[in-house]
């Protein structure tokens, strides 16, 4: 996905606040510049809403306790 998106989720294992962000995907022969966020984030499509927004499965390391923790968010991806 050539866009990237981010969130805020609390940490279900020590409460941090974690401030992800998932990075655009470039494609062969791009360069993306972009400033590496604190805590970058995997990103799995898991389904389509009625409104047209994807859902995301996103994983991330909690930078505190060091567990993984595995949130949703809708994304607009049009």
């Amino acid at each position: 996905m050539r866009k990237g998106f981010s969130g805020e989720n609390e940490c279900f294992v020590c409460g941090e606040t974690i401030s992800w962000e998932k990075v655009p995907d470039i494609l062969p022969g791009q360069i993306a510049v972009y400033e590496r966020p604190d805590v970058m984030a995997d990103a799995f499509a898991v389904g389509r809403n009625e409104d047209e927004t994807v859902k995301f499965e996103v994983s991330c390391i909690c930078p505190k306790c060091r567990t993984k923790n595995k949130f949703y968010k809708d994304v607009k991806v049009k």
